[in-house]
């Protein structure tokens, strides 16, 4: 598809109304009423480096786009307690990425359905996140940085954008060559002039994955994002993770110390909090990729002293709450 033909598809999808164009599937919700852009209606993403994951409803998923590309419109945007004509802008963030031991900064993540595990996409794909109303892009690789901006302004609303399903934002993937079946993700905020910008979230982008698949590969992203054993997200393996992680051991629904994404919190959770005890980011000493050494007997039986007291106040919790 040549260059005036990809501007008159666009304009010509950009003419439609959501409804029609699109499946809806389900909006980033944000809310304004507390003078902070505050994010809901998520995948829960309890264990790794942010909350929540969008957009994981069955219609989320990249089809047919111009010029070589997949693409889609979801994730949208339903807006809540937000001024109107206040400027909001998307921000995708880079993170270290820690299943590599030198930890490089990485904009663009990606889970291969083939090997159902984190890894490098071949050929280094490019995603492009682009404004419908005109205001720019942005362009990401794994572990380039943008040439340009990293942040893409999607809505100045009008009243009667507010409190509706919006879908300001389009999403493509380069398909040329044919980009892997699998998720391709990103770390972003909401920013504005006007608010305090909002928590980090997940954009995955669902390429020919099962809805079981999506959500294991976006598990595994946000896994892949944090640092092993942190189960505070303090950047800092210490203690404390071993606290939070005796605390909630054996709970199905408490994950935050379910370093080993089994579902559980158990002993291989207490292993990946052995293995990096001591690790902080950003690293000090010797680099990001230094061993550290296991805990010593001496501050394994300081905490499990800790625990122990901990234990005597308040019964272990094994469950959800009642």
């Amino acid at each position: 598809m040549n260059r005036i033909a990809a501007i008159l598809w666009l304009a010509a999808i950009a003419t439609l109304p959501p409804s029609a164009a699109f499946g809806h599937g389900l909006p980033i919700h944000v809310n304004g009423g507390s003078g902070t852009l505050e994010i809901s209606g998520g995948l829960t993403l309890s264990a790794g480096h942010v909350l929540q994951g969008f957009d994981y409803h069955e219609d989320a998923y990249l089809d047919f786009g111009p010029n070589n590309t997949q693409f889609t419109s979801l994730p949208g945007f339903d807006l809540t307690a937000i001024e109107p004509g206040s400027q909001l802008s998307l921000e995708v963030l880079a993170r270290p990425d820690f299943t590599d031991e030198a930890t490089p900064l990485r904009w663009l993540w990606f889970w291969g359905k083939e090997t159902q595990a984190m890894g490098v996409a071949p050929d280094d794909p490019l995603v492009r996140i682009a404004s419908q109303k005109g205001f720019g892009d942005v362009r990401i690789t794994q572990f380039t940085p943008p040439t340009t901006s990293s942040s893409v302004k999607f809505l100045e609303p009008n009243p009667g954008e507010i409190g509706s399903h919006q879908h300001p934002l389009l999403y493509f993937l380069d398909d040329s060559p044919s980009a892997q079946f699998g998720a391709y993700g990103f770390f972003a905020r909401l920013t504005s002039p006007n608010y305090v910008a909002s928590e980090p979230f997940l954009i995955a982008l669902n390429h020919s994955l099962s809805a079981e698949e999506y959500q294991l590969a976006s598990r595994a992203i946000n896994a892949a994002a944090a640092l092993p054993g942190d189960f505070d997200k303090n950047n800092a393996v210490d203690g404390a993770d071993f606290l939070a992680w005796q605390r909630s051991f054996g709970s199905t629904t408490e994950l935050a110390a379910d370093g080993s994404l089994n579902g559980t919190v158990d002993a291989d959770d207490l292993a990946v909090w052995k293995a990096n005890f001591g690790r902080t980011w950003p690293a000090s000493g010797i680099g990001v990729a230094a061993v550290v050494p296991e805990p010593s007997t001496l501050s394994i039986a300081t905490l499990m002293f800790a625990a122990f007291a901990a234990r005597r106040q308040r019964p272990l919790r094994t469950g959800c709450r009642e």
